[in-house]
């Protein structure tokens, strides 16, 4: 099931920035069926499910529809984003707060799972600036990954 998150893609570019708010897979295959693709559309669109939904959905081309590309990596983004609390000088240093404070609260959402542990860090952090955080400490240690997801998703094919 996609949880409700934003996606910041193309946050490098001026005045580009493209953020996805779902609710479930559900929702993302309607609003890839229904919203048309125009000969020369003024804005653009890309329908971005989880990499953990490539199972339930298909990434075919569907003619005068916006394409679908799945997040990087087969995982849920949960999952993906709480594997950084092995990095907390890098954590701490992104979120802008001091590491042994970070440590302490990383220690107190140990046994949480994937998606509370996520939701709870964004309690404390701010959820905004802490789905930002992840997102792009994830992307700076996946470079490769997050290029040619983001070049992917510019082409808009």
């Amino acid at each position: 099931m996609i949880k409700h998150r934003a996606v910041r893609v193309l946050s490098e570019l001026p005045g580009r920035e493209a953020e996805v708010f779902v609710e479930d897979d559900g929702y993302l295959a309607q609003l890839r069926r229904n919203l048309p693709k125009p000969p020369n559309p003024e804005l653009t669109f890309a329908v971005v499910p989880d990499g953990d939904q490539r199972s339930s959905m298909s990434d075919e081309p569907i003619a005068n529809r916006w394409p679908l590309h799945f997040l990087p990596t087969g995982l849920d983004p949960d999952r993906v984003f709480r594997s950084l609390r092995s990095k907390p000088a890098v954590l701490a240093e992104a979120l802008g707060t001091d590491q042994s404070q970070l440590q302490r609260r990383l220690d107190d959402l140990e046994g949480e799972d994937d998606h509370d542990w996520v939701n709870r860090l964004g309690d404390a952090y701010g959820r905004a600036h802490a789905l930002t955080v992840l997102a792009t400490c994830w992307a700076n240690a996946h470079v490769d990954e997050a290029q040619a997801f983001a070049e992917l998703v510019r082409a808009g094919v």
